[in-house]
């Protein structure tokens, strides 16, 4: 493999050289030694993988036991890889005397844990099972009410200070050795970190096996030294109803705000809605001869009386109502049409107002004709905006239609299911 990978490099090389792309030679020398290199270890490992391997070193006495990957072979068959496990290597008769010594320095130096004193212990002494991976411990003392065998300290138990011994027997291969531990065991003192809670729990204990007959618990008043006192847990539902006044007053707001949005929606597309139809009659009118204020005066009026009949509202019709009552109460028509362009804040009433005031400057001569073509606008734009609307409508019906869809698979491959027994 190392070989081909440096065939690859040598012609990679040559077709640089054949392109005149320039390679620096630093570089280059770098990969060519690297290449060889692996080329080298490659070779070697194949000359001296093929040796019969005899023999596996086990880890020095202590140690992990290792995973060994190799390859086999049986009789003719193919190489394949196979993983070995090989433990530590069992210890020699000096080895187990220098593993004991080792071992007991280790104990005489740790085995107090957290104490600092051996006559004063109150926190768990450090004992081990195994020590320098080879030596094993097992542990009692006397009195043996005071400390397990792991050197956890029974604190229930401490009332006043009291001598203990703890023995340990070391084994390692066949030899053994004894070690004595004289400590003194004390209660835990009041300043001692965790002291506190180590007392309160045994006077709360205390408390609740005395006087198991009555309706309550009394409870301890002092624990480690301390007064205490209780009370009830309070909830404070504070925080809770200021956030939910806040998130009320943000909801409000958010709601308002879409309201308004919709309403604004809504007054557009009336508007829009509309458009074609005053433009229609506008243009009616005024190539009947009448003026453009005259125009809207019965455009509205015709507007009043379909409302009387119980038509619907149109807000553009009801710009133009209100159009004609501003130039009947004495608006001047400038006035008028501007008021028209700037309140609807609509796109086609804004033409419609340029149109108009266009007008008034130039005669009323082209304006059948601009209003024609701006109303054949408008009822283009109405039929492209019935166009999507419908395409709309007809995508908001697709996820009812996946509903359905998911039902009438359920009900064909439920009975199927159960005929099958699955």
């Amino acid at each position: 493999m190392a070989v081909f990978v440096l065939l690859i490099t040598l012609i990679a090389y040559v077709g640089l050289r054949k392109a005149k792309v320039d390679c620096p030679k630093k570089v280059l020398c770098l990969v060519l030694f690297m290449e060889v290199v692996g080329v080298v270890i490659s070779v070697r490992g194949m000359i001296t993988g093929d040796a019969s391997l005899l023999s596996l070193k086990r880890p020095d006495p202590g140690k992990r036991r290792i995973t060994r990957e190799v390859e086999l072979r049986v009789s003719d068959g193919k190489w394949k890889k196979a993983q070995i496990r090989v433990s530590a290597r069992e210890p020699t008769e000096a080895e187990a005397k220098e593993a004991l010594d080792q071992a007991e320095k280790q104990i005489r130096k740790e085995y107090l844990g957290k104490n600092n004193d051996p006559q004063r212990v109150y926190r768990n002494l450090k004992l081990r099972n195994v020590y320098q991976g080879v030596v094993k411990a097992g542990w009692r003392s006397t009195p043996g009410r005071l400390l397990d065998d792991s050197g956890q300290l029974r604190r229930e138990a401490v009332k006043e200070p009291v001598n203990v011994t703890v023995l340990g027997l070391l084994r390692c291969k066949d030899q053994e050795r004894e070690i004595s531990l004289p400590i003194k065991v004390i209660p835990m003192p009041f300043q001692s970190p965790g002291a506190l809670t180590f007392y309160l729990q045994q006077a709360l204990k205390q408390a609740d096996r005395e006087d198991e007959q009555e309706e309550a618990m009394r409870l301890p008043q002092s624990a480690a030294g301390r007064s205490i006192r209780y009370r009830e847990k309070r909830k404070d539902d504070g925080p809770t109803v200021c956030l939910l006044g806040l998130a009320a007053l943000f909801l409000a707001v958010f709601m308002e705000h879409r309201k308004k949005k919709q309403e604004r929606q809504r007054f557009q597309a009336s508007l829009n809605q509309d458009y074609p139809m005053v433009l229609s009659q506008l243009g009616l009118y005024v190539g009947a001869g009448f003026s453009v204020p005259a125009a809207f005066a019965e455009v509205g009026k015709m507007y009043g009386t379909r409302l009387a009949r119980g038509h619907p509202k149109g807000e553009g019709y009801e710009a133009v109502l209100t159009l004609s009552r501003k130039l009947k109460d004495g608006c001047s028509e400038q006035e008028g049409y501007l008021w028209l362009g700037e309140t609807l804040e609509n796109r086609n009433f804004r033409k419609l107002s340029l149109l108009l005031l266009s007008n008034m400057k130039k005669g009323d001569s082209e304006l059948r004709s601009q209003l024609e073509q701006e109303e054949n606008a408008a009822f283009e734009e109405r039929k492209i905006r019935a166009k999507v609307a419908g395409e709309e409508a007809s995508t908001k019906l697709l996820l009812p239609m996946v509903g359905l869809l998911g039902v009438v698979l359920l009900v064909l491959l439920v009975p199927a299911v159960s005929q099958l027994g699955i």
